[in-house]
């Protein structure tokens, strides 16, 4: 975890460079923010409790718990507000609104916050591929954690207006195999937009309990099937450990503007 704080601190100086010289005639009271800025703190989290009131809405970060929201509004701003939302931010600690607090749970005021697409896996039909399509698409990374599974991936594209489809798909009656590993596909539908050019990231959260096998105990990973723009059809293989989710990189400037759904 402490590399990946240093790779988004590093990340964050870079994309301050060319606001630095316009900062020297507020020189304190900005060496003040920068200086308080690092470390950054980053991490992946679940909206748990959507509110719009400061220190009442809750997240619960993949590996540091769960933390109230000084600041809701960047969430509602993102649309992100709402139950079951996945999010990658950045944070400072912070006071309670109330001035006092009982909690365990720390008070934190989001600094930076990236919406990531969050859906169910689905069950494949026959009279569904068309929905899901098949249409190439690069599988970069992943993050997966107690309650979720993150993919890192490319797409081609060219109409930024136009939403492709992202989907994670299991066959109907598929379960884990006898090492508890899941069999799905990695499927992208271009809705129609021509396969130009290549997006820069985009990710994708799946709950963990949609998945086959979760609830009864018996998921252990994926095997995730994809058709590669390079390389033709690829598998990889996720395991699944039931604790900390491991380090993610996540470059705040190579975020795809290509919209997904």
């Amino acid at each position: 975890m402490k590399r990946f704080k240093t790779i988004i601190a590093i990340v964050t100086l870079i994309m301050m460079i060319p606001s630095m010289q316009s900062c020297l005639d507020d020189y304190d009271d900005n060496l003040y923010d920068i200086s308080n800025s690092i470390p950054v703190n980053a991490a992946l989290a679940t909206v748990v409790t959507p509110s719009k009131v400061p220190g009442e809405a809750i997240i619960e970060s993949d590996n540091e718990g769960t933390a109230y929201v000084t600041n809701p509004e960047i969430l509602t701003q993102n649309d992100a507000n709402n139950k079951g939302q996945r999010i990658f931010y950045t944070y400072r600690g912070a006071e309670s609104p109330n001035g006092s607090s009982n909690s365990k749970a720390p008070y934190i005021q989001i600094t930076t916050l990236y919406k990531i697409l969050t859906k169910d896996i689905d069950i494949l039909k026959e009279e569904q591929e068309d929905v899901f399509g098949d249409d190439v698409i690069n599988y970069i990374s992943y993050n997966i954690g107690k309650t979720h599974l993150t993919l890192q991936f490319q797409i081609l594209g060219s109409d930024i207006s136009i939403k492709h489809r992202i989907s994670l798909v299991a066959k109907a009656g598929a379960v884990p195999d006898s090492d508890g590993y899941l069999s799905v596909e990695l499927r992208h539908n271009a809705e129609g937009d021509r396969q130009e050019n290549l997006s820069s990231s985009s990710f994708v959260s799946f709950p963990l309990s949609s998945a086959p096998g979760y609830k009864e105990g018996t998921l252990k990973g994926f095997k995730i099937k994809y058709k590669s723009i390079y390389s033709g059809e690829k598998t990889v293989t996720i395991g699944y450990n039931n604790s900390k989710s491991a380090d993610f990189q996540f470059d705040w400037e190579a975020m795809s503007n290509t919209k997904i759904k």
